[in-house]
């Protein structure tokens, strides 16, 4: 969803809902080695390494033609990371700044704050990791800056 508040004011939304379930019980391996399955996957656990929630939201003010600035939300609900659903991400949110000048026709500055909060969270997962190592760190607070030059005549 988008909607224009004022002439210098949008927002934007995007939203997911997924009931990724299991239909019917089923056996798997838990372990390293596995000669058989041998544990049961029970009817209506959760899909490893999907998320049942996201968001998406940003707020963007353009005070002139030249400036435009944004503030950006993004919330992932808990990840369970094996089959069985004994263990799980963290849900997280993030905030996130950016800031766009634009020069000329054929010049655009821009910057960005990512993960403003510095928040800890998986970025993302290893789906049934033998060592139980599921979770790889997300990025922590960074900064992007750039230069868009059109060249063109």
């Amino acid at each position: 969803m988008q909607a224009e508040l004022s002439r210098q004011v949008d927002v934007q939304f995007a939203y997911s809902w997924l009931d990724a379930t299991v239909r019917e019980s089923y056996l798997s391996c838990t372990g390293q080695p596995c000669a058989a399955a041998q544990t049961t996957i029970p009817r209506g656990a959760r899909l490893a390494g999907v998320g049942k929630n996201q968001l998406f939201s940003q707020l963007r003010y353009r005070p002139s033609g030249r400036w435009q600035l944004a503030a950006e939300w993004q919330y992932s609900s808990a990840v369970p990371v094996n089959d069985l659903n004994s263990e799980t991400a963290p849900a997280y949110g993030l905030l996130d700044l950016a800031a766009t000048f634009q020069l000329s026709e054929r010049a655009r500055f821009s910057l960005r704050l990512d993960n403003l909060l510095d928040a800890r969270y998986a970025g993302s997962v290893i789906v049934n990791e033998g060592n139980g190592r599921y979770y790889e760190p997300g990025r922590g607070r960074s900064l992007l800056a750039g230069v868009q030059l059109k060249l063109s005549r």
